[in-house]
Protein backbone atom coordinates (compact mmCIF):
# COMPACT_ATOMS: atom_id res chain seq x y z
CA UNK A 1 0.00 0.00 0.00
CA UNK A 2 1.05 3.58 -0.64
CA UNK A 3 2.58 5.40 2.32
CA UNK A 4 1.04 8.75 3.35
CA UNK A 5 2.23 11.40 0.91
CA UNK A 6 1.36 14.46 -1.10
CA UNK A 7 0.64 13.80 -4.76
CA UNK A 8 1.33 16.90 -6.83
CA UNK A 9 -0.21 16.62 -10.29
CA UNK A 10 1.18 19.03 -12.88
CA UNK A 11 -1.51 19.47 -15.53
CA UNK A 12 -4.25 18.76 -12.99
CA UNK A 13 -6.83 20.81 -14.89
CA UNK A 14 -6.31 18.83 -18.09
CA UNK A 15 -8.25 16.01 -19.68
CA UNK A 16 -5.93 13.21 -18.53
CA UNK A 17 -6.19 14.24 -14.88
CA UNK A 18 -9.96 14.72 -15.02
CA UNK A 19 -10.83 11.57 -16.95
CA UNK A 20 -8.31 9.16 -15.46
CA UNK A 21 -5.98 10.24 -12.66
CA UNK A 22 -8.34 11.89 -10.20
CA UNK A 23 -11.14 9.30 -10.57
CA UNK A 24 -8.52 6.54 -10.12
CA UNK A 25 -7.19 8.16 -6.94
CA UNK A 26 -10.73 8.46 -5.62
CA UNK A 27 -11.39 4.81 -6.45
CA UNK A 28 -8.18 3.83 -4.65
CA UNK A 29 -9.44 5.74 -1.62
CA UNK A 30 -12.80 3.94 -1.69
CA UNK A 31 -10.96 0.61 -1.87
CA UNK A 32 -8.71 1.49 1.08
CA UNK A 33 -5.56 1.79 -1.05
CA UNK A 34 -5.09 5.53 -0.56
CA UNK A 35 -3.77 6.43 2.90
CA UNK A 36 -6.21 8.57 4.85
CA UNK A 37 -3.51 11.14 5.61
CA UNK A 38 -2.51 11.60 1.94
CA UNK A 39 -3.56 14.65 -0.06
CA UNK A 40 -3.53 15.78 -3.68
CA UNK A 41 -2.24 19.14 -4.89
CA UNK A 42 -3.43 19.96 -8.38
CA UNK A 43 -1.08 22.29 -10.20
CA UNK A 44 -2.20 24.21 -13.26
CA UNK A 45 -1.55 27.42 -15.17
CA UNK A 46 -4.53 29.36 -13.78
CA UNK A 47 -3.25 31.44 -10.87
CA UNK A 48 -6.73 32.77 -10.11
CA UNK A 49 -8.35 29.40 -9.40
CA UNK A 50 -9.15 28.62 -5.77
CA UNK A 51 -9.07 25.31 -3.92
CA UNK A 52 -12.89 25.40 -3.88
CA UNK A 53 -13.17 25.94 -7.65
CA UNK A 54 -10.75 23.10 -8.35
CA UNK A 55 -12.60 20.83 -5.90
CA UNK A 56 -15.82 21.51 -7.83
CA UNK A 57 -14.08 20.50 -11.09
CA UNK A 58 -12.67 17.33 -9.53
CA UNK A 59 -16.04 16.46 -7.99
CA UNK A 60 -17.73 16.77 -11.38
CA UNK A 61 -15.00 14.74 -13.10
CA UNK A 62 -15.30 11.90 -10.59
CA UNK A 63 -19.10 12.02 -10.72
CA UNK A 64 -19.04 11.78 -14.53
CA UNK A 65 -16.45 9.02 -14.54
CA UNK A 66 -17.70 6.82 -11.73
CA UNK A 67 -21.25 8.01 -11.02
CA UNK A 68 -20.64 7.44 -7.33
CA UNK A 69 -22.33 8.90 -4.25
CA UNK A 70 -22.51 12.70 -4.64
CA UNK A 71 -22.00 13.49 -0.93
CA UNK A 72 -19.19 10.98 -0.50
CA UNK A 73 -17.26 12.47 -3.43
CA UNK A 74 -17.82 16.00 -2.10
CA UNK A 75 -16.50 15.04 1.33
CA UNK A 76 -13.44 13.37 -0.21
CA UNK A 77 -12.70 16.40 -2.40
CA UNK A 78 -13.04 18.81 0.53
CA UNK A 79 -10.64 16.72 2.57
CA UNK A 80 -8.06 15.67 -0.04
CA UNK A 81 -7.98 18.15 -2.92
CA UNK A 82 -6.01 21.41 -3.11
CA UNK A 83 -4.90 23.65 -5.96
CA UNK A 84 -1.89 25.82 -6.77
CA UNK A 85 -1.66 28.01 -9.85
CA UNK A 86 1.74 28.10 -11.50
CA UNK A 87 1.22 30.67 -14.25
CA UNK A 88 4.09 30.62 -16.71
CA UNK A 89 6.23 28.44 -14.46
CA UNK A 90 8.83 30.99 -13.44
CA UNK A 91 11.22 30.36 -10.56
CA UNK A 92 8.97 32.54 -8.38
CA UNK A 93 5.98 30.37 -9.36
CA UNK A 94 7.85 27.19 -8.39
CA UNK A 95 8.98 28.82 -5.14
CA UNK A 96 5.27 29.35 -4.37
CA UNK A 97 4.55 25.71 -5.20
CA UNK A 98 7.33 24.71 -2.78
CA UNK A 99 5.88 26.94 -0.03
CA UNK A 100 2.41 25.47 -0.60
CA UNK A 101 3.71 21.90 -0.45
CA UNK A 102 5.64 22.58 2.75
CA UNK A 103 2.58 24.25 4.28
CA UNK A 104 0.27 21.36 3.35
CA UNK A 105 2.78 18.80 4.62
CA UNK A 106 2.96 20.59 7.95
CA UNK A 107 -0.82 21.05 8.25
CA UNK A 108 -1.54 17.40 7.39
CA UNK A 109 1.43 16.05 9.40
CA UNK A 110 3.04 14.42 6.37
CA UNK A 111 6.61 13.13 6.57
CA UNK A 112 7.84 14.63 3.30
CA UNK A 113 6.90 11.75 0.99
CA UNK A 114 6.11 13.30 -2.39
CA UNK A 115 4.93 12.15 -5.79
CA UNK A 116 5.21 14.56 -8.71
CA UNK A 117 3.02 13.40 -11.59
CA UNK A 118 3.76 15.19 -14.85
CA UNK A 119 0.49 14.99 -16.80
CA UNK A 120 1.76 17.73 -19.11
CA UNK A 121 2.96 17.94 -22.72
CA UNK A 122 6.37 16.32 -23.30
CA UNK A 123 7.98 19.68 -24.17
CA UNK A 124 7.19 20.82 -20.62
CA UNK A 125 9.01 17.92 -18.92
CA UNK A 126 12.48 19.47 -19.02
CA UNK A 127 11.64 22.92 -17.60
CA UNK A 128 9.37 21.38 -14.95
CA UNK A 129 11.97 18.84 -13.79
CA UNK A 130 14.68 21.52 -13.70
CA UNK A 131 12.44 23.91 -11.77
CA UNK A 132 11.50 21.25 -9.21
CA UNK A 133 15.20 20.64 -8.64
CA UNK A 134 16.22 24.30 -8.55
CA UNK A 135 13.69 25.13 -5.79
CA UNK A 136 14.62 22.01 -3.82
CA UNK A 137 11.42 20.00 -4.21
CA UNK A 138 13.44 17.00 -5.38
CA UNK A 139 14.70 16.47 -1.81
CA UNK A 140 12.76 16.02 1.41
CA UNK A 141 12.82 14.21 4.75
CA UNK A 142 10.82 11.43 3.08
CA UNK A 143 11.02 9.91 -0.38
CA UNK A 144 10.37 11.77 -3.62
CA UNK A 145 9.07 10.16 -6.81
CA UNK A 146 8.58 11.49 -10.31
CA UNK A 147 5.96 10.05 -12.67
CA UNK A 148 6.25 10.95 -16.34
CA UNK A 149 3.08 10.70 -18.38
CA UNK A 150 3.04 10.28 -22.14
CA UNK A 151 6.01 9.52 -24.43
CA UNK A 152 9.44 9.42 -22.79
CA UNK A 153 11.33 11.22 -25.54
CA UNK A 154 10.79 11.18 -29.30
CA UNK A 155 13.57 8.69 -29.99
CA UNK A 156 16.47 6.98 -28.19
CA UNK A 157 18.59 10.14 -28.06
CA UNK A 158 15.89 12.36 -26.55
CA UNK A 159 14.87 9.59 -24.13
CA UNK A 160 18.48 9.35 -22.95
CA UNK A 161 18.67 13.14 -22.57
CA UNK A 162 15.48 13.14 -20.48
CA UNK A 163 16.80 10.27 -18.38
CA UNK A 164 20.07 12.17 -17.74
CA UNK A 165 18.13 15.27 -16.68
CA UNK A 166 15.97 13.27 -14.29
CA UNK A 167 18.99 11.63 -12.69
CA UNK A 168 20.62 15.02 -12.27
CA UNK A 169 17.83 16.14 -9.94
CA UNK A 170 16.09 12.99 -8.76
Amino acid sequence: MLEPCIIAIFGATGDLAHRMLLPALYQMSIEGQFPEQSIILGIGRNKGKSDAAFRDEVHLAIQQSLGSDFEKIADWCNEKIFYQGIGKGTREDFTKVRARILSLEKKHKLSGNRIFHLAIPPQSFEPTIKSLGVVGLNKSDGWTRLIIEKPFGRDLKTAQELNTLIYKFF
